[in-house]
């Protein structure tokens, strides 16, 4: 994950952070405490880079 708030970073960098995110959840190699963690930032994610398309 990056050390930039997700509000800080473009959306190319929000995007490949999602992606990056997707990429773990979908290995499902990671424990279910990290698993919640990874979804609750994958959704903000998300939520950001909608903000970001719709203003611009």
């Amino acid at each position: 994950m990056s050390d930039k708030t997700i509000e800080e970073m473009t959306f190319e960098e929000a995007m490949a952070e999602l992606e990056a995110v997707v990429d773990q959840l979908d290995r499902g190699d990671v424990a279910l405490d990290e698993s919640i963690k990874l979804y609750e930032r994958g959704a903000l994610l998300k939520k950001t880079l909608r903000k970001k398309t719709q203003r611009g």
